[in-house]
């Protein structure tokens, strides 16, 4: 188990630079700079409120967002995908531990853990289990 985690963590060392709008893995790249050429200019205004926010959910993990979707896990054991743009949900997928990691999406897969155990991939555009991986523990 620890040799797959080696290999799927690997395998974002060799991914492309990601466009400019995209944020897909905690600190936007596999370089972690955290850091973007973009600049925020005032006024800023509130775009959309999810109803599903709003219902109350605790969303622990820091969102990742790519090609106009922000993915995020939270503690009701969901990992959900919303419309940058509108705020619309677009998927949901029920882990069996709540999800307090940063999702990562490359290649159209969504990478996160779950404090059930597992390592999932998930289709990014509509949320379907590619695999899962027991981790070994429920401890991350």
């Amino acid at each position: 188990m620890k040799n797959l985690m080696i290999a799927a963590l690997l395998s974002f060392a060799c991914l492309p630079p990601v466009a400019g709008g995209d944020w897909p893995m905690g600190r936007k790249n596999p370089a972690r700079t955290g850091a973007s050429d973009e600049v925020a200019r005032p006024p800023l205004t509130h775009k959309w409120t999810s109803a599903v926010l709003a219902g109350g959910a605790r969303f622990i993990s820091s969102p990742a967002v790519a090609r106009g979707v922000v993915y995020i896990g939270g503690e009701d054991n969901t990992v959900q995908a919303f419309n940058a743009y509108t705020g619309e949900l677009l998927w949901s997928y029920a882990t069996g531990g709540f999800v307090d990691a940063t999702p990562a999406i490359s290649s159209g897969t969504l990478y996160t853990n779950s404090y059930d155990g597992n390592l999932y991939a998930l289709n990014a555009e509509n949320g379907a289990l590619r695999w899962k991986s027991a981790t070994g523990g429920r401890d991350m």
